[in-house]
């Protein structure tokens, strides 16, 4: 066992290491100060950690958190990102990576299987076409958050349920009620599409152009035909598709939307939206 100190003056991080497995501890931070590993100095030294970390911690990639086997990189919080289709904050990354860690080092046989479980799912998906994925996500996103919610006293899936609900509150009731997730990507989506179509440079959206057209989407909702409210609906996937895309792919993509212009952008419907979003974003980021 290797005791380790900051040059902060923590000395509260133990290292844990065996023969066949190695945490990588350029990776890993400590849970007391919140700096990385290889920041602690060695206070007591233990010949055999001293050697694994030596002869093995160097020569690790930075994205790998656990040299097997199974090996774990930081897909993990890729995986986590997708099944959740979230963007998550740099502390619930960190959450992951130690609770992955710890559920290697456990003695515990559940742990370690769980543990296992993941690498492998991680793996398969990482072998499938987007759209495969897609449909893999659609069948088992629910079922993963419901796992969250039974098991919410634990600090990871606390913060990843509170993150997904918070992402997932409706902004209008209906059936389906209006999400920030489908307003936020339906205003992206039509966004790329617009601007694509009229040959136009692709400009980001800001927060401001968000919020209003959360606002005028939530405010039409309950009076919306099925039509429209199946193209929002549809817009989180639709536009992760486009973001997935190669340049080639992109490209076909782009072509055949300008050959087949779909419903409301030919009849200038979702130029007139576009236009009172960008008016309105823009009056609501002017100084008062």
């Amino acid at each position: 066992m290797s005791k380790r100190q900051c040059s902060c003056g923590c000395d509260n991080f133990k290292l844990r290491l065996t023969e066949t497995h190695v945490i990588n501890v350029n990776m890993r931070r400590c849970r007391n100060c919140g700096h990385f590993l290889s920041e602690h100095i060695t206070l007591e030294d233990d010949k055999n950690d001293s050697r694994i970390v030596a002869e093995k911690s160097d020569a690790i990639p930075e994205d790998v958190l656990v040299v097997g086997p199974p090996q774990l990189t930081e897909s993990i919080c890729a995986f986590y990102k997708w099944v959740l289709n979230l963007t998550l904050p740099e502390q619930v990354t960190e959450l992951i990576k130690e609770n992955m860690i710890d559920a290697w080092t456990s003695s515990k046989p559940e742990d370690i299987q769980g543990f296992e479980e993941i690498v492998k799912k991680i793996q398969d998906v990482e072998k499938m076409e987007q759209v495969a994925r897609d449909n893999l996500r659609g069948q088992i996103q629910q079922q993963f958050v419901e796992s969250l919610k039974t098991s919410k006293a634990d600090p990871l899936n606390g913060a990843l349920l509170q993150l997904y609900e918070a992402e997932n509150a409706p902004i209008a009731p209906g059936n389906p009620p209006l999400t920030k997730k489908i307003a936020d990507t339906s205003i992206e989506l039509i966004n790329y599409q617009y601007l694509m179509a009229q040959n136009m440079r692709i400009t980001k959206l800001t927060t401001e152009h968000k919020v209003v057209w959360r606002q005028m989407l939530g405010s039409n909702w309950s009076n919306m035909t099925a039509e429209w409210k199946n193209f929002y609906i549809a817009a989180p996937l639709t536009w992760a598709q486009i973001q997935s895309m190669s340049m080639e792919e992109k490209a076909a993509y782009n072509q055949n939307f300008k050959a087949n212009l779909p419903y409301g952008y030919k009849e200038g419907f979702l130029r007139k939206v576009m236009e009172e979003v960008w008016a309105a974003a823009m009056a609501l980021s002017r100084p008062s």
